[in-house]
């Protein structure tokens, strides 16, 4: 009866000490990725691409440069989601040639050095695709859209000088919600 007794609770315990703390675990950081994935799947309702822009028929292409955590995340996220009535595609993007012979709907910048970001301006320039980022700094230089961190929360700041030179409209619903850069 002892050796029952003892078995049920090591077993609880074994079990119990597998589960806690997969449940205790601290998980803003993917909270933080997963906020941004479901923020720009929301946000592409709310803007209309250029008329120059030529996507794909059947699917919203989403081009991802030297972030391979956003990658994970974009993929696992719109895994079966819709995006402009489009099934989402998320490709990483291996160089700069991609970026203009792709047709991507999105190209989602990863953090970047200063002189790499400078060479990829031209080919960044060049493309129809909405600049999306994280980086401090970026909706100021390159991006159209870049998501930061304010109060413990997920914000975005869009810039809407380049918004307006490539010809993008945003709904004036986002724009509100957005901090403006210029």
């Amino acid at each position: 009866m002892k050796d029952l007794g003892f078995k049920i609770a090591f077993c609880l315990l074994l079990f119990g000490g597998i589960w806690i703390p997969t449940w205790s675990q601290p998980t803003t950081e993917v909270d933080d990725w997963q906020v941004k994935a479901a923020l720009l799947a929301k946000m592409v309702d709310f803007i209309e691409w250029p008329v120059l822009h030529r996507p794909q028929k059947d699917v919203f292409l989403i081009g991802v440069y030297q972030d391979n955590q956003m990658l994970r995340v974009l993929r696992k996220v719109y895994a079966e989601r819709k995006a402009k009535s489009r099934v989402i595609g998320v490709l990483p993007i291996h160089d700069e040639q991609e970026m203009l012979h792709m047709p991507f709907d999105v190209i989602w910048l990863g953090r970047l050095s200063e002189t790499h970001l400078r060479q990829l301006l031209p080919y960044l320039q060049q493309s129809s695709a909405l600049i999306v980022s994280d980086t401090p700094g970026y909706a100021q230089e390159v991006s159209m859209v870049n998501f930061f961190e304010s109060e413990g929360k997920v914000k975005f700041e869009m810039n809407t000088r380049i918004l307006t030179q490539k010809g993008f409209v945003v709904n004036f619903r986002l724009l509100k919600l957005a901090k403006i850069v210029k």
